[in-house]
Order: C-alpha cells, then sequence, then structure tokens
C-alpha cells in the first residue's frame, strides 16, 4: 500500500489562472461557493444573475476537479466553466457534477479556495 504525506496547505489568490494552472500540475481544489443556484440546477453551463448568488453568501464546500469550454453555436457563445464535484449524490446535476462559469468569480468559487500540498 503507498502513502501519500501532506506537507502544507496553499490558499489561492482570487485568480482563476492560478487556480486553472494548479489544478493541471495537482489536482483538485476545495473551494467554498454560494449554493443559492445550485439547488435548481439540472445540467449545463451555470452562470447566475449576481444578485442571486453573490460571493459574500458562501454557504457549501465542494471540489473543483477540473474545467473546460462549452459551444453553443445556436447563441454564437463560447462558455469556459469549472467541474464542481458536489456532494449531494449522483441524481443530482450532471451525475453529481456542477459546471459553473469560470472566469468571474460566480457565486465567490474562487473567493475561498485551497489545496493540499503533498511531500
Amino acid at each position: 500500500m503507498s502513502h501519500v504525506k501532506v506537507s502544507g496547505a496553499v490558499d489561492f489568490p482570487k485568480n482563476e489562472t492560478a487556480m486553472q494552472l494548479w489544478l493541471v500540475q495537482n489536482g483538485p481544489i476545495s473551494i467554498g461557493i454560494n449554493a443559492n443556484a445550485m439547488q435548481f440546477y439540472r445540467g449545463g453551463v451555470s452562470h447566475p444573475w449576481r444578485p442571486l448568488c453573490r460571493h459574500s453568501g458562501i454557504d457549501h464546500g465542494v471540489l473543483i476537479v477540473g474545467y473546460g469550454v462549452a459551444e453553443y453555436p445556436l447563441f454564437n457563445k463560447t462558455l469556459p466553466y469549472w467541474i464542481v464535484k458536489n456532494s449531494w449524490g449522483p441524481k443530482w446535476g450532471e451525475q453529481g457534477y456542477y459546471r459553473v462559469f469560470r472566469g468571474d468569480n460566480t457565486c465567490g468559487i474562487n473567493s475561498m479556495a485551497s489545496s493540499a500540498v503533498l511531500a
């Protein structure tokens, strides 16, 4: 059996580019998020109206596990997104995952981000 040793932790500045780089090089990022809009999520890239998903209303802990870009040719839009693993089970969202807009601190996604540093 192999063991992993945690040598520390890192808190991210409010910088989604730094979060992307960390994710690729080191793995998942633990975040706090305002889950108000998540209650009604069924699929697609979520980009809630700011008054419904304020940065100051962080009330749920989740894990960023990836990112991507969705094409919406009908609307001539390209939406960057984070892939967030939620704890509400596989019947919620997209098999337990949430795609949320990436780039403007949607729902406070980069306000409370941290990760373990492995030895």
